[in-house]
């Protein structure tokens, strides 16, 4: 028999057959009663009346027949039976009834000549159950008037029914008359049960070879290779683009084991598969790598598990699709973008080399007596050469955003003080406008957290750069507040920036592209102002990789208010101190015994070095290659070295490494600090120059604060 979780189990025919099989065996089982009882009556009479010991001998085999019939009824009713002989019960019985009848008439009758009686008694009414049940019925009355008619005249001349002819007749008569009518609706009934669960079975067949069709037509018509296999990893079902992926026809596949089609590492690895989706009843998706006919294909592969009536796992199902093309267009792509960001940052060194000659000059020039003309030249140098590195920075950041490799750099940062500062960045400019700045800073806020500050700083950049440039006249206001989130963690929370100015507005229609790369608002105020549109995309991007958001709320003509938050861990005063300089130690104006390196291949920036350089009394040494400073550090020694990172023949990180190296292997020399100048700004260049050997990145356009910083740190760490 099948086991209850076969797949078979639920197969339409089978539950039909023993559906037929159950209303069969019930149905005879209320006729064997009928039958048996009766028998029990007529075996009574006997033994009362008639005594004759022939027919005695029928009823004693009835009795016991039936009584056998019934046991086996019973077993088969409470599914002890197999279905073979449940389903050999019902014409085993009729047979044995058969034999019954002719038993007892041939008894009851001593003159086997008598055939008229026999055959209307016995042969008649075994003919007369097979017609419809109107024929039937009117037919086997007139039957049993004349058997019983026949019966009488025959009867008179019997031993045992002398006294009693009539009663004799009708008493066997009769008893073929029930019988003949049990049987006859135990046959009309089956006959109509059996036709309509038939027809119910043949409908059922139908539906099932359409829906067999229907799938089969899916199957065969979907980009997958498709199969579905038993618990015990037999192969139940497989279509087309399967077979013909293992170079075999389906009937070569259906039936055989996983061991039989792979090798023995592949079928271990498969059936493991299996043996895990059975029993966690989950489903499994992965993509895998295989080699095919000596190339490189991909496969994305689905398979789950098979449940059964009984809700356990009998097999899995599967699905592969080829997706190597899918493979080679993602690396091509990745391979473009990648190529993409290269370019943006090779572009990016190539313009801030010269932009930091430009600006590091007009900041110098700033700073000397010049006339009101002169002076408003160079204000329009350092401002457009400022609005062009930020156009750079953007367009780079935006690129570095697109490839994912933009990365935060948790730091313990004061909030107060970094509010301020960036606020007052802006101060000047607000100033011009005759534009307010306001702080605002709950108490609830805590004063020191965890996060990325310069991701921070560059989110309130933006912001804040674009509220003042957009602010004629009026406030901008900044407010930070804090609420904590006590379902994670006790010190985890979500720091939100509220920034509302009172500026020209945006127009409901716009917000919608405000947040798109690329994107300006179209009106006519807004687009007096320039800008690459990649801003607010930027913020946007940010809020999210810190694990924020950001929303906006504007009305055209009364200003707007952005609200972006990040998630941040706050920490007690008393936690890891913020490195700050020291009060006191301002920059000291003379630094004459300090001697410094300057490897620089571009003119214009050594020249702009050496000039920053002495306005606290350092006159450096100048070179332009990696080679020359090799020379000079094997011949001087030295406190501070700016190295620049990209030249032509040795760059900047193999020269340190070389660098470091010489001095290892002399121990006595002083180890200078070295500093990394360098135009390219990728995530990865800060920790490229530390692995190097350089002690701190300096990236162009210079900062004069940036190399104050770095001269002041050399001070303080020399003895």
């Amino acid at each position: 028999m099948n086991s209850p979780d076969s797949p078979q189990e639920h197969f339409p025919v089978h539950e039909f057959r023993d559906e037929l099989a159950m209303a069969n065996l019930l149905r005879m089982g209320w006729l064997l009663v009928a039958s048996t009882s009766l028998s029990l009556i007529f075996a009574l009479y006997n033994y009362l009346a008639i005594q004759n010991p022939a027919l005695g001998a029928w009823q004693v085999a009835d009795i016991s027949g039936s009584l056998i019939f019934l046991l086996l009824i019973w077993l088969g009713l409470r599914k002890r039976l197999f279905p073979a002989l449940v389903w050999l019960l019902s014409p085993a019985y009729f047979a044995f009834w058969l034999i019954l009848m002719a038993g007892y008439y041939f008894s009851a009758l001593p003159v086997y000549g008598e055939t008229a009686t026999y055959a209307l008694g016995v042969l008649a009414p075994a003919i007369l159950i097979t017609l419809p049940p109107r024929w039937f019925l009117a037919l086997l009355i007139p039957n049993h008037l004349i058997f019983c008619a026949l019966l009488y005249s025959t009867n008179t001349n019997l031993s045992g029914y002398v006294n009693h002819p009539i009663l004799g007749s009708f008493i066997n008569g009769t008893l073929g008359f029930i019988v003949a009518i049990l049987a006859a609706w135990y046959r009309y009934n089956g006959l109509k049960g059996n036709f309509i669960k038939q027809r119910q079975l043949n409908a059922r067949n139908r539906a099932m070879a359409l829906a067999e069709s229907n799938v089969r037509a899916i199957l065969e018509n979907i980009p997958f290779e498709a199969w579905l296999k038993d618990a015990n990893g037999v192969f139940l079902a497989v279509n087309h683009a399967y077979a013909e992926a293992l170079g075999r026809t389906e009937a070569e596949i259906i039936g055989k084991k996983t061991t039989d089609l792979f090798s023995q590492k592949q079928a271990e690895r498969f059936l493991e598969e299996d043996a895990n989706i059975l029993r966690t009843q989950r489903k499994l998706f992965f993509e895998e790598r295989v080699e095919k006919n000596g190339a490189e294909k991909w496969f994305e592969v689905i398979k789950s598990p098979v449940w059964g009536a009984s809700g356990s796992c009998i097999g899995t199902v599967g699905l592969a699709r080829d997706i190597t093309k899918r493979k080679q267009f993602e690396a091509q792509f990745i391979a473009a973008n990648n190529a993409k960001t290269e370019f943006l940052a090779t572009m990016s060194h190539e313009i801030r080399t010269p932009m930091n000659s430009v600006l590091g000059y007009a900041q110098l020039l700033r700073e000397l007596p010049l006339p009101p003309t002169e002076r408003e030249y160079v204000e329009s140098i350092n401002h457009s050469g400022r609005l062009l590195l930020t156009l750079i920075n953007d367009i780079l950041d935006f690129s570095k955003m697109e490839a994912g490799k933009i990365t935060l750099v948790e730091e313990v940062v004061a909030l107060p003080d970094l509010f301020a500062r960036m606020l007052g960045m802006f101060g000047p400019q607000a100033q011009e406008k005759n534009v307010e700045l306001k702080l605002t800073i709950d108490p609830g806020v805590p004063t020191r957290v965890r996060l990325d500050p310069l991701r921070l700083e560059q989110l309130l950049m933006n912001l804040l750069s674009n509220a003042v440039k957009f602010t004629e006249r009026g406030t901008v206001e900044l407010r930070v507040t804090w609420q904590l989130d006590e379902r994670l963690d006790a010190r985890m929370g979500t720091l939100q920036v509220k920034i509302t100015d009172t500026g020209i507005g945006i127009a409901e229609d716009e917000l919608k592209r405000l947040f798109k790369p690329f994107s300006q608002v179209e009106s006519t105020a807004a687009r007096r102002f320039s800008g690459t549109g990649l801003g607010l995309v930027i913020v946007k991007r940010l809020c999210k990789l810190m694990g924020g958001d950001i929303w906006v709320v504007s009305e055209p003509g009364h200003g707007s208010t952005f609200r972006a938050t990040v998630r941040a861990e706050s920490l007690p005063d008393t936690s890891e101190p913020v490195q700050e300089p020291p009060a006191g130690l301002d920059m000291p104006d003379h630094l004459a015994d300090c001697r410094v390196l300057v490897v620089e291949d571009h003119p214009a920036n050594r020249r702009l070095m050496a000039t920053l350089l002495a306005r606290w009394g350092i006159s450096p040494d100048l070179v332009e290659s990696g080679q020359q400073a090799l020379q000079k550090i094997e011949e001087n020694d030295y406190d501070l070295v700016f190295m620049d990172v990209q030249m032509p023949d040795i760059d900047g990180l193999e020269t340190t490494r070389m660098i470091r190296e010489w001095q290892r292997a002399h121990p006595i020399r002083p180890r200078p600090s070295i500093i990394a100048l360098t135009a390219f700004t990728r995530t990865d260049d800060s920790a490229r120059c530390l692995a190097a050997g350089m002690d701190a990145y300096l990236s162009k356009p210079l900062d004069t604060v940036a190399l104050k910083k770095a001269l002041l740190m050399y001070y303080r760490r020399k003895p």
